[in-house]
């Protein structure tokens, strides 16, 4: 089409009309596609019959095909045409003489095999690449083809054939391999496939690649081991992230063969699904590490780990697990290299390795009933397990500081809304959901040198724990802590015990002020808490209810240095009451020094019980308490009993002050007691104005008397009758009051 270029300055009629006859020439040869230039589009594309005409054969895979480039495919022969050469498999292509430059595609990668879809090649010199049998295939003519991918491929590319029958590994790895030095970030499976795996799924040194299964099933059959300490032997993981990063894995089900390999002492070294760190294999760090949307089923005996994440580890996460069948370990974050002593680390940082900014959300396992930690931190920082679910699983969470423990800093974990859940009706198994430990050296028996930190902090935030009825289970056990473990707004249900403390094993030391409870209920337990060895144990607005033993008391302190304890706005028990048998609700036992307090708590007593709230065979203190139903009594001093100090600020709770003719020690002044046998007393000490002395015979044979205005004591101290004269109490559960005001105490 000749281009229509103005003449100049156009002035007259008659150099309109050139202009114009221009104009319509050029108009003209645009219309006809005459071919000529520089109009290069016009031959190919015809506008009327809109169609694209002379359509070259194709050069990439980028380009449109012809009807004549697929005719003789879709027949089913073997197309050799000028451009893009087709065989029918792999084996057959080899056997071809292609030329470099030329573009090969493969219906099958065996053959007689499936369809394999995207087997494209293009023919390279020999030497380029390593046989890999998927990106490069050597030709029997010298030359090679090289595989054109994107950005993603299919197992199959690589000759995976997904049968359960044929070990798939090694055709996997140089998949990951090639992915790693390619631009391919996704590797694909297919639901309909099972994959056998006999030897380790190897990411060592890689980066940026993404497994994704779609739904298929594995079978993990690994015969290899890795040395795993001593003489054992550990089975070698299945998936092995060390020195990677940017790495996930995800939708697969998963099953263990019979055969594989589970090490020689699984139950101290248990083989791993995905390993994921170093510990064994060294020191290097690993990073942002994924497994997600995965179900596993392990076989009976095999006491296997799903998860492990070891040594210099940051930035893992795992979401949407369910595991169930024989696992030991569900997901477990532990330590990498040992620390030394600070004082000859010359790079503190550098002083030892543990994985640390993890998460683990919605990971779950069913009906594991030899499970020895399923969430289980053994020495890292900042782990959060959050949304995870546990039915029927022995040890559900186990936090402890592991084999080493950690010494740059706190182990912090957190749980947010993790629940664990039992079949009551299955009692064959040790239902402890939570065991929170800061353990010395667990598996050497030594302890641990002085320089370990063991002050961890464990925080539970809206979780749910139910025990069971087997004798010895418990909802929680907390063994030592020299930092802080704290439950908010969390629930205890179910089982013998829900909360059991105090050391055991290598861990000698008393966890003092370690151990709070934030707006928690507790119900449907056997016995509460049996707070052993421990002392400062908090419990802030928690309620207690429920109680399903009615020879155990439900909260008992003992020891020898337990105590200290806080009870503050708590709830015991509610209107319909808490305890089906006369018990109290607090029996304070420990023979340690630590006075436990107890403030602005309300107390249900059984119905018709004559037992205080509290037995204190230790001094307790405390104000502003309430005692409904029963006894109405908040506590009952014996020759070997104490009272509540410094809770005379109701009638209703009968807190007394009292002094008899020996006088108490001022220490002593607020308490209420119950009298036996002949005695007379002449006033009281201590106390405020507005203070009520409540006394009352304990049985009927007592004889009490008061002395009206007595001169032994000081004028403030003195009781002051009704009658001006002694008063004298000989029936049973009679009983007199007092009111101190500024010159003494007033009968009322």
């Amino acid at each position: 089409m000749a281009r229509y270029v103005k003449s100049g300055t156009v002035n007259t009629v008659q150099e309109i009309n050139s202009e114009l006859e221009k104009i319509a020439t050029a108009q003209d040869e645009f219309l006809t596609r005459n071919g000529e230039a520089p109009n290069e589009m016009k031959s190919t594309l015809d506008m009327n019959g809109k169609r694209i005409t002379n359509l070259p054969s194709p050069l990439s895979l980028q380009e449109p095909l012809r009807l004549a480039d697929v005719a003789n495919v879709i027949a089913g022969d073997i197309v050799l045409d000028s451009e893009i050469k087709v065989f029918d498999n792999i084996a057959e292509m080899k056997l071809a003489d292609l030329s470099v430059g030329q573009t090969v595609r493969c219906n099958r990668y065996y053959n007689g095999g499936e369809l394999v879809a995207d087997l494209n090649f293009v023919v390279a010199a020999g030497g380029i690449g390593v046989d890999d049998g998927g990106s490069f295939h050597d030709l029997d003519n010298g030359n090679q083809v090289q595989l054109i991918c994107s950005d993603s491929l299919n197992v199959a590319q690589f000759g995976v054939v997904g049968d359960g029958i044929e070990d798939d590994v090694g055709k996997l790895n140089s998949a990951i391999t090639f992915a790693n030095t390619s631009s391919v970030f996704k590797i694909t499976g297919d639901s309909s496939k099972t994959y056998l795996f006999q030897d380790v799924i190897d990411f060592t040194g890689l980066s940026n690649i993404e497994i994704d299964f779609g739904g298929a099933s594995i079978i993990d059959d690994v015969q290899t081991d890795i040395f795993a300490g001593g003489v054992e032997r550990r089975g070698s993981p299945l998936f092995l992230m060390y020195n990677a990063n940017d790495i996930t894995v995800k939708n697969f089900s998963y099953t263990n063969a019979a055969t594989r390999n589970i090490g020689t002492n699984p139950s101290a070294a248990p083989a791993v699904v995905c390993w994921v760190g170093g510990q064994f294999f060294g020191s290097a760090i690993s990073t942002n590490c994924k497994m997600e949307n995965i179900t596993a089923e392990s076989r009976p005996s095999s006491g296997m780990m799903f998860i492990f994440v070891a040594g210099e580890q940051r930035g893992s996460e795992f979401t949407n697990i369910d595991l169930s069948g024989d696992w030991a370990f569900g997901v477990n974050f532990e330590f990498g290299a040992s620390p030394v002593d600070p004082s000859i680390e010359t790079n503190p940082i550098e002083n030892g390795k543990y994985p640390y900014n993890g998460k683990v959300t919605n990971f779950n396992g069913t009906n594991l009933y030899n499970c020895l930690g399923f969430l289980r931190t053994g020495g890292a920082y900042n782990v959060i397990f959050e949304n995870c679910q546990g039915v029927n699983v022995s040890r559900f969470i186990d936090c402890t500081g592991g084999d080493k423990n950690n010494i740059r800093g706190a182990q912090t974990t957190r749980f947010i809304n993790c629940n664990h859940l039992t079949d009551l009706s299955n009692a064959s198994f040790l239902a402890t959901s939570i065991v929170a430990i800061a353990m010395n050296n667990e598996q050497f028996g030594a302890p641990l040198p002085s320089y370990i930190n063991l002050d961890h902090q464990i925080t539970f935030e809206n979780c749910s724990f139910e025990g069971n009825d087997k004798v010895g289970s418990n909802v929680i056990r907390h063994v030592g802590n020299q930092g802080k473990t704290t439950f908010r707004s969390c629930q205890f249900s179910k089982g013998t015990i829900g909360l059991i403390t105090g050391p055991s094993g290598n861990v000698t030391y008393n966890s003092d002020r370690a151990l709070s409870f934030y707006d928690c209920d507790w119900k449907d337990l056997g016995q509460i808490a049996a707070l052993n060895n421990e002392t400062g144990v908090s419990f802030i607005r928690n309620k207690f209810k429920g109680v399903t033993n009615a020879t155990a008391t439900p909260l008992q302190d003992g020891g020898t240095i337990s105590g200290g304890h806080s009870f503050e706005d708590c709830l015991f028990g509610d209107a319909t009451g808490g305890l089906i048998s006369n018990k109290e609700w607090y029996r304070s036992s420990s023979l340690g020094t630590s006075i436990t307090n107890i403030e602005r708590c309300t107390f249900n007593l059984f119905a018709g019980g004559t037992l205080p709230a509290i037995k204190a065979e230790f001094p307790l203190t405390g104000s502003n308490n309430r005692v409904i139903g029963g006894s109405g009594v908040l506590s009952t001093p014996t020759a070997s009993r104490f009272q509540v100090k410094g809770d005379s600020k109701s009638e209703s709770m009968n807190i007394a002050l009292l002094s008899d003719q020996t006088m108490l020690e001022a220490d002593r002044a607020l308490t209420y007691v119950v009298l036996s046998g002949t005695r007379s007393f002449v006033g009281t000490s201590g106390g405020e104005v507005g203070d009520i002395v409540t006394v009352i015979n304990q049985v009927s044979a007592a004889s009490t008397t008061f002395v009206h205005a007595s001169v032994t004591p000081a004028s403030n101290e003195r009781f002051f009758t009704n009658t001006g004269s002694d008063v004298v109490l000989t029936t049973n559960l009679n009983g007199i009051r007092f009111q101190k005001s500024v010159i003494g105490w007033h009968q009322i």
